[in-house]
């Protein structure tokens, strides 16, 4: 399925017009390599950018050249619906693997806030964009390592749940212990180690850029992870499988 389509369902009722647009909307499309720098901060903002299939990374750089991952960019986000207001953007997005990217220019843009529907999923899509920035705040400045690499597996499995792109209990990811160091504000001996442990634990396995979750609860208890700032009811990861009477059984509480 179209993730744009797949993503704005899960907080409107999109009419079938409305996805057919969508369809036609996404239907130009081009490919991108592994590494490929797409928007840089030098460019001018007469675009903005959807993925469709692969990750994206927004990440900003120091001037001695040290960068840090400030968002990742899954299949059915777009770099930034605001982008045709500043005279200038303000962070770089790269290509962590191959994909396909979707360019719209201003008309393009504006014309999905001339359908109801879609402009409704599209503001709740930019309310969680700014919930989830603040989130990482929170991960980097005080969870602990193991804690902020299990959060940032949770999210980004619900994220590609919600664009349609992960499985019941798998999904890709592409991103090297570097990149999810970048992201954590953590040294890769420290995400190499959580991950290790969350191995060993058989929590999860992370190989050849896939994630395989085997203890959602377990991962998402040792993240403290509720996915409120998603904007999603789930029950993914709050309870074993099978009949429990074990209240203690439901997390996120």
């Amino acid at each position: 399925m179209n993730p744009l389509v797949a993503k704005l369902r899960t907080f409107v009722d999109l009419p079938p017009e409305d996805e057919a647009f969508l369809e036609t909307v996404c239907r130009t499309r081009r490919a991108v390599a592994a590494g490929e720098t797409i928007i840089r901060q030098t460019d001018d903002p007469d675009r903005v950018t959807l993925g469709f299939n692969g990750f994206l990374a927004r990440y900003k750089t120091l001037p001695d050249g040290r960068t840090q991952i400030v968002g990742y960019m899954v299949p059915g986000d777009f770099s930034d619906l605001h982008a045709f207001t500043p005279k200038s953007l303000d962070d770089d997005v790269k290509a962590i693997d191959d994909g396909v990217v979707v360019d719209l220019d201003r008309r393009r843009l504006a014309s999905l806030f001339e359908r109801p529907a879609v402009a409704e999923g599209l503001f709740f899509s930019s309310q969680i964009d700014e919930a989830t920035a603040r989130e990482w705040i929170l991960n980097v400045g005080r969870r602990s390592p193991h804690e902020r690499v299990a959060h940032l597996l949770c999210e980004l499995f619900l994220r590609l749940r919600i664009a349609g792109r992960a499985e019941e209990d798998a999904c890709p990811l592409p991103m090297t212990p570097a990149d999810l160091a970048e992201t954590t504000g953590l040294s890769v001996v420290q995400v190499v180690r959580a991950l290790s442990e969350f191995e060993t634990d058989r929590i999860i396995r992370l190989e050849a850029g896939r994630l395989t979750i085997f203890d959602p609860v377990r991962l998402r208890s040792t993240a403290g992870f509720s996915a409120r700032y998603l904007q999603i009811d789930d029950d993914w990861g709050r309870r074993h499988p099978g009949p429990s009477d074990n209240p203690d059984a439901s997390l996120g509480r």
